[in-house]
């Protein structure tokens, strides 16, 4: 006859030590559940079915004891049980004077005083296997324990009795292990013995102890106090056998659904710092900025990336495969700027846009790139600069600050300076014939595609100052000066135009950035 028992924790825990293994140094804990453990726990259910029914239940454990010893156990371990790490507590040990009665003189006569009664506690190691609690449901078979007993000495009349006990057990192991057991008719859909009892050992094989064929009742119910047990380090009719534990499945982790960002064409950063950028640092940052964001899009450097990576990273670069700036300049790459804080005049955004919306993968290198902080000094040993800058990114819900909202306005007024792509004076000091400060921005507008007439530009000479411009490698052996002269420039359009604007010398990085006039 087959008897299937079907067993779950719902606490997800089994508690349990091998027989006489002390706890600070079980290397196995005891999985599967021992045959002797579970024999052990319905014989002690029985006297408790006997007070509550008052009936005579002697011959029957001992035709129980008899069809148990005499059967072949197998189980179906849940596949993805573990052992957990183990708990250390401490629980009350010993009832006694906590401190010990000491003597004290009271008024030059010795006096005995006594300590207070109390529980001494002791540290306690708390050995389980993880096994799951079935938490989704009687269909699935996620934490059970199938019991497989087969045996020729099992009779119907036992069954009903069996139910029974089984029905009244509340704990297995130690009283933390919290279960349920039954009988069913047959084992759950694509579920079969995984594992079994052997007699000899075998590698990664585990000890379990189990009855022996001829074990008696008196053997199995013995308590660990009789001196037969103590004495002993087998119990009378019990022997070691050894399972080997099913393999654990291989964990097939559910693939992340790719983030998908919302499409744009602008990102921002909030700065903070603890010394405020100057002007002349514009370009510093929002190159080394780039950099890092080229790095991020590539997964190294440019100079080793191939011909494919360095083709689909030209919108952010602004550089062919071979270096050389982008001859296509309908679909304009990636430009970088800092705003500054009119009233304050501190640094306050980072800027990165484009008229085409930024690819999920250029949004995801934008925002890596801003992880760790930009130094604030000029040279390559600026890393270890303690004045740096930290960028936080902020999302669609902060509003794009003004001149990036795509509203139009008349009037517009530089932020960060203007430097002329072209020198303006010549050696004598004199304007050069077509290359006056206003005449190069009416060419950049409109090559921009603004409509430049009735426009009107004012620029004022007095607060041109000395403004650090972006040099690309290409050029950097060249002998030119890597500062140049810029201006505060305002300008009134004839009819509204939508910005952003940024004209001149190393607009790309933040030079000659606009913002609209607001009354």
């Amino acid at each position: 006859m087959r008897i299937i028992l079907r067993q779950t924790f719902p606490l997800g825990r089994f508690h349990a030590n091998p027989w006489r293994v002390f706890p600070f140094e079980d290397p196995h804990g005891e999985w599967p559940p021992s045959p002797w453990r579970l024999l052990r726990a319905i014989l002690s259910r029985s006297y408790q079915l006997e007070r509550e029914r008052r009936i005579e239940c002697q011959s029957w454990r001992d035709s129980l004891v008899r069809s148990f010893c005499t059967s072949t156990i197998g189980w179906c371990l849940p596949p993805f049980s573990w052992r957990g790490p183990g708990l250390r507590q401490y629980q009350p040990a010993t009832f006694e004077w906590d401190p010990p009665s000491r003597t004290k003189k009271v008024k030059g006569r010795p006096v005995n005083i006594p300590g207070e009664k109390t529980y001494r506690p002791t540290l306690v190691q708390d050995n389980f296997w993880v096994v799951g609690n079935n938490s989704s449901g009687e269909g699935s078979d996620n934490g059970i324990v199938w019991w497989i007993v087969e045996g020729d000495a099992w009779l119907k009349e036992q069954l009903g009795l069996l139910d029974a006990c089984l029905e009244r057990m509340t704990y297995f192991g130690r009283a933390e292990a919290i279960t349920e057991i039954k009988r069913v008719e047959k084992l759950s859909n694509d579920t079969d013995i995984n594992c079994v009892l052997e007699a000899m050992p075998s590698s990664g094989s585990v000890p379990v102890l189990a009855p022996t064929e001829d074990a008696t009742l008196v053997q199995v119910q013995a308590v660990t106090d009789d001196s037969s047990v103590a004495s002993s380090t087998v119990p009378p009719g019990a022997r070691w056998l050894h399972a080997k534990r099913p393999a654990r499945p291989p964990v097939k982790l559910p693939r992340a659904k790719p983030r998908t960002r919302m499409s744009t064409g602008f990102v921002q950063f909030a700065i903070g710092t603890r010394v405020s950028p100057p002007l002349n640092s514009i370009v510093v940052l929002t190159q080394r900025f780039r950099g890092r964001v080229i790095r991020e899009f590539l997964g190294g450097n440019w100079r080793r990336a191939n011909q494919a990576q360095r083709e689909s990273a030209r919108l952010l670069t602004g550089k062919e495969a071979d270096g050389m700036p982008l001859r296509d300049h309908r679909h304009p790459h990636a430009r970088f700027g800092i705003l500054f804080d009119q009233e304050t005049g501190k640094a306050a955004r980072l800027l990165v846009w484009r008229n085409q919306p930024f690819t999920d993968a250029e949004q995801r290198a934008i925002l890596n790139a801003a992880e760790h902080e930009l130094p604030l000094s000029f040279d390559k040993a600026g890393a270890k600069d303690p004045w740096t800058v930290r960028l936080v990114p902020l999302d669609s819900q902060v509003p794009p600050p003004a001149g990036f909202e795509k509203q139009a306005h008349g009037r517009w007024e530089s932020v960060t300076p203007y430097v002329p792509p072209r020198h303006t004076y010549n050696r004598k000091g004199r304007v050069k014939p077509g290359e006056s400060v206003e005449e190069q921005i009416q060419i950049d507008l409109a090559r921009q595609g603004y409509d430049v007439a009735g426009l009107k530009i004012a620029v004022d000479n007095r607060v041109a100052e000395w403004t650090r411009v972006h040099r690309p490698r290409r050029n950097r052996q060249d002998p030119s000066n890597t500062s140049r002269r810029g201006y505060l420039v305002a300008l009134t359009f004839d009819a509204p135009v939508r910005g952003p604007i940024a004209l001149g010398h190393s607009s790309h990085f933040g030079l000659g950035l606009f913002v609209p006039l607001v009354d």
